[in-house]
């Protein structure tokens, strides 16, 4: 097998995980501050970029499993059982700049989770709050028990005018 050429193609996978989850951070930075100025526009255009970073992750994921079937076969172990350090005994110099990937990478996973969590509280807490404007302007309207099998509620306002001469 060529060492060289497949450690190279496992290089620029690394690479691309990184660059993917580097605009991940960037589009959830973006939604961060969509929500706190109640952008909501911006806060729909970055949900749809992040369904679309998604598709990207299912794609470089499917490409991870069949590059560590490969090396498990040439390893004699499970893909599950393919690790950096058994990679850098392949070869020392490229196997230097796999476990600065492989760092650099996990410290990006690592990023994004914190900020996906982050901003998935953010946006529930304003929900939240939403939630709580409507029960304060509407507050018949048995908050809570809609469910996608009931028919629409229908909401009477707190405050009416007569507007009857």
């Amino acid at each position: 097998m060529n060492y060289v050429l497949d450690l190279d193609t496992l290089i620029a996978h690394m690479q691309e995980q990184i660059a993917s989850l580097k605009n991940m951070n960037s589009v959830l930075d973006n939604q961060e501050d969509a929500v706190r100025r109640n952008d909501v526009d911006r806060v729909l255009e970055t949900i749809s970029q992040l369904q679309g970073e998604l598709v990207e992750r299912v794609r470089l994921e499917g490409s991870r499993e069949h590059l560590m079937t490969q090396w498990a076969g040439e390893l004699g172990c499970t893909p599950e059982e393919v690790t950096v350090s058994k990679l850098v005994h392949l070869d020392p110099i490229r196997g230097d700049k796999l476990k600065a990937l492989s760092l650099e990478l996990h410290q990006a996973a690592t990023e994004v989770q914190a900020k996906q969590q982050y901003c998935k509280a953010l946006l529930h807490s304003e929900l939240r709050f939403i939630s709580h404007l409507v029960d304060a302007l509407y507050p018949g309207r048995n908050a809570g028990t809609y469910s996608p099998g009931d028919s629409t509620p229908q909401m009477q306002p707190a405050m009416s005018l007569d507007v009857r001469g």
